[in-house]
């Protein structure tokens, strides 16, 4: 299996579409999260079961590198707040943060949090003890 195909289609599935400025990135992302592995579990190959969890773990961790340099404005994700109401007459605006619906950012943070859950759990099963 291909982990650098799988990543970018997995983006494309979330509603990222892959530059080709990104693919430097994402090899690095994709290396950084199999030493993690090796380390973790004290191995010398990832096991090809843990594939799909690394591809949803690169995913994450490559998004919200990019939510958080500012990186995400120019594609399809918009963070902007969401306003609850407007009042022109004395100006009062009302944002809807925290107000019972979720924010586009907030949805967006859960969607990550969701692709990264349980990862180390899923390693336990491959940890060998060190000697």
């Amino acid at each position: 299996m291909n982990m650098y195909n799988d990543v970018v289609s997995r983006l494309y599935q979330l509603g990222y579409i892959v530059l080709e400025t990104d693919k430097e990135a994402i090899e690095y992302t994709i290396a950084d999260t199999e030493s993690y592995v090796k380390l973790f579990c004290n191995i010398e190959n990832v096991p090809e079961s843990l594939h799909y969890k690394l591809v949803n773990r690169v995913c994450g961790v490559f998004l919200m590198f990019k939510k958080n340099m500012g990186l995400l404005k120019s594609t399809e994700f918009d963070f902007e707040k969401a306003e609850k109401s407007i009042k022109l007459g004395d100006t009062s605006v009302t944002y809807a943060i925290g107000e019972g619906d979720m924010t586009p950012e907030a949805r967006f943070e859960a969607a990550i949090n969701a692709l990264m859950r349980d990862f180390d759990k899923n390693l336990v099963l491959f940890r060998r003890l060190v000697w």
